[in-house]
């Protein structure tokens, strides 16, 4: 099982903060590090003094609607390897969308979890991802809905209650599979 979007999604945005918002190249926690690394060197602050003056080298940034649309490009590929790779070894590999903060509104996450910047930002993101997720994948973007207190921690994880919320919906969604796998 695989739960999925608020880190597709971030780490397309973090890219993008990177003047990389359109490369759809795979990604890891990892390349954050390599990346300033490579394209600075081993002391950043020193090669941007020399390169403009102290500024940056990093590209332009786009808005979240485009950079939502290059992160789901790459999960959508995932998605196909995943599934690939499951079926070689016998596996039927489930794959759920992950409510976010930004779909359940602010009343819903700690106060101050994301500036209104990035409110914005986030909406435009989700705007343009949630019509790319494939139909099989198990949708809960919106089990989170209409709480009137904090349910989210911050924008994609979520406190004990909101768990409970998330586990109940997903069980509702998986029973008939599980049903038919314990009759199998």
């Amino acid at each position: 099982m695989f739960y999925d979007g608020g880190n597709e999604l971030e780490r397309q945005r973090f890219r993008n903060d990177e003047g990389r918002g359109a490369d759809e190249s795979p990604t890891s926690y990892a390349e954050d590090e390599v990346d300033l690394l490579l394209s600075e060197g081993p002391f950043p602050w020193y090669a941007g003094e020399l390169l403009d003056g102290g500024g940056s080298n990093r590209g332009s940034r786009l808005p979240g609607g485009q950079v939502a649309r290059h992160a789901m490009n790459r999960y959508l590929r995932d998605l196909e390897l995943a599934r690939r790779s499951a079926a070689s070894v016998g596996v039927e590999p489930v794959f759920v969308w992950q409510p976010l903060l930004v779909s359940a509104g602010p009343q819903a996450g700690n106060p101050g979890a994301l500036t209104d910047e990035q409110w914005r930002f986030w909406e435009e993101m989700l705007d343009e991802a949630r019509p790319m997720i494939p139909d099989d994948v198990v949708d809960l973007a919106d089990v989170l809905d209409g709480f009137e207190e904090p349910v989210f921690k911050d924008l994609f994880h979520h406190n004990v209650e909101g768990s409970a919320v998330i586990a109940a919906a997903l069980l509702d969604e998986l029973r008939p599979t599980l049903r038919m796998l314990a009759d199998g």
